[in-house]
């Protein structure tokens, strides 16, 4: 396994695997706040988020999907070094007009805004919840009994 580690493409693949853990976990994400948009007094997030914070599979998953970011966050920019100290200057090419878009060009700024997000959202939420104690969440009655209104 250090082998492949080690070879070019061996990190490049364990790049692309933290970053498919990463988008499971905002693909994940994304679907549940998807359900605030139910006109139903948010009773259906509510539920979610009490199965997300009471199941004790996520309990375990939190420390890692922060690990995850830690070495995807670590990982790409040694990568990224590396490559630049490969080949400080670019290869020559031919037309440039038609791929601006291309995903690889503009990873770094992709990721540098799912960061920022991330640590907002980490801040106005996790922290005040699990940190500081802030009640931000009210009570509601929902899946069996009285739970966090998340919706509130």
């Amino acid at each position: 396994m250090s082998n492949f580690l080690s070879a070019s493409i061996g990190r490049k693949v364990f790049m692309s695997l933290t970053g498919l853990f990463l988008i499971s976990f905002l693909f994940i994400h994304l679907t549940l706040n998807l359900f605030l948009i139910f006109d139903d007094s948010g009773i259906l997030f509510n539920n979610a988020a009490h199965f997300m914070a009471t199941n004790p599979i996520i309990k375990v998953m939190e420390p890692l999907l922060a690990l995850g970011f830690i070495i995807h966050i670590i990982w790409s920019g040694w990568i990224t070094l590396e490559n630049m100290r490969a080949r400080p200057i670019g290869y020559a090419s031919g037309d440039q007009q038609l791929k601006w878009w291309e995903p690889s060009k503009n990873m770094f700024i992709l990721g540098g805004m799912i960061l920022v997000f991330l640590v907002l959202h980490l801040f106005n939420f996790w922290v005040k919840i699990k940190i500081t104690g802030d009640p931000l969440l009210d009570q509601a009655t929902g899946a069996g009994g009285e739970m966090e209104n998340a919706y509130a």
